[in-house]
């Protein structure tokens, strides 16, 4: 079973409410679902935010170019060139690699 980080930030929510602490928390999730699930700092700072009275664990929009923009940019390349690398495709779009290598395989996280 896959878990998004939304549903490891429901984890959090939950034991955090148990009466855990954060550090409890970290070592819980990753002891259980496997080692680097999450991060000290990201526990620690869904954490504060619980505390601070955040009940959302969904991703808020971030500033910058909407995602889907490079993922239609990435589109238009393979469409000219279908065995163009990760690389080929980051410097074409002048963007990093990982961001593009992270856009390829995206739909296919879930079915792994």
């Amino acid at each position: 079973m896959n878990f998004t980080r939304e549903d490891i930030r429901k984890l959090i929510y939950y034991r955090l409410k148990c009466g855990l602490t954060a550090a409890e928390i970290e070592k819980e999730i990753n002891k259980t679902l496997g080692k680097d699930t999450i991060s000290k700092r990201s526990c620690f700072d869904w954490v504060k935010k619980f505390n601070d009275g955040e009940v959302d664990a969904s991703d808020k929009p971030r500033s910058g170019r909407p995602s889907i923009e490079i993922e239609d940019r990435i589109e238009n390349v393979l469409q000219e060139n279908r065995h163009a690398t990760v690389r080929l495709i980051a410097n074409e779009l002048e963007s990093n690699h990982e961001t593009v290598r992270r856009k390829l395989i995206e739909p296919w996280e879930n079915d792994i």
